[in-house]
């Protein structure tokens, strides 16, 4: 009887780790030592060198920069809330990666930008995308994507 659970418990492990996967990204929090914004851009670590937010009662918008890559997205002032790229959804999301600029907006890629805190002069929040380069309709991924952001 021990073996056998034993034997269960092995394979539940097992399960869950074909489940979850062994390659998930860990998150890099923004703060002094990583910058204002943090992610991962088709898999590679990116942490923002410079960026910035601009809110309007209407509008947010949020860019940062790291040597020649960069990554801008904007939605309506809706406060703290999820907005989601879609058709009917005014939420865009820019990358320049790799000499090329994907896109998500409408019916093109996908993604989620998370706002946890929002008032006229900070945001912080999450986000992850699926950009598609309009060129040949690659996609690549920006995933575990955070910032925060003062100013």
């Amino acid at each position: 009887m021990a073996t056998h659970r034993a034997t269960s418990v092995v394979s539940a492990a097992i399960l869950l780790v074909a489940v979850t996967g062994c390659d998930s990204l860990t998150p890099i929090e923004p703060g002094p030592d990583t910058g204002p914004l943090t992610g991962y851009i088709d898999g590679e670590e990116f942490i923002a060198v410079s960026a910035n937010s601009t809110i309007t009662p209407a509008m947010v918008t949020i860019e940062a920069s790291s040597g020649a890559r960069s990554i801008r997205f904007e939605f309506n002032n809706l406060g703290a809330n999820n907005y989601f790229v879609g058709q009917g959804n005014p939420v865009s999301a820019e990358v320049v990666y790799d000499g090329s600029t994907w896109i998500a907006e409408g019916q093109t890629g996908s993604g989620t930008v998370t706002v946890t805190d929002l008032i006229s002069t900070f945001i912080s929040g999450q986000f992850d995308f699926t950009l598609v380069r309009e060129s040949d309709g690659r996609t690549i991924e920006v995933s575990v994507g955070r910032f925060i952001l003062v100013g």
